[in-house]
């Protein structure tokens, strides 16, 4: 990022690996709670929204930094999320009408915040400015 975003990119960084360690652990909890058979009813439920818990906390964390940036970085990393978010919306409605219509396979629902975040990635190159 840049410097007069120092403190904000840091609690960003902070909070985005925080989310990460939860995500993990919730994912990895709830896979072995399933495996071994102690999970059921109303706790399996609960136990297999909580990974969802801590992409909603990550996506809060985004807010809050481009809150807490300049207006440049704030408008450069909006204009990132709506094109990424966008291009996963599009990407993912054709794929769901290939399933439907062409037989392609199946892709599960979670593989759509991933999707985002791959995508963010790959635009940083590419939009640099914020008009």
């Amino acid at each position: 990022m840049w410097k007069s975003d120092a403190p904000a990119s840091q609690n960003y960084l902070v909070g985005t690996f925080a989310c990460l360690g939860l995500y993990m652990a919730a994912l990895f909890g709830v896979r072995a709670g399933v495996q071994a058979g102690a999970l059921s009813g109303p706790m399996l439920y609960a136990a297999a929204a909580a990974p969802g818990l801590a992409v909603a906390a990550q996506l809060l964390v985004t807010l809050r930094f481009m809150a807490a940036s300049d207006e440049f970085v704030r408008a450069v990393t909006a204009k990132r999320f709506i094109v990424a978010a966008t291009l996963t919306f599009a990407g993912f409605t054709v794929w769901g009408f290939l399933e439907d219509f062409a037989g392609l396979q199946h892709v599960p629902g979670w593989y759509v915040y991933p999707a985002f975040w791959v995508l963010m990635g790959v635009l940083n190159p590419f939009i640099r400015s914020s008009h």
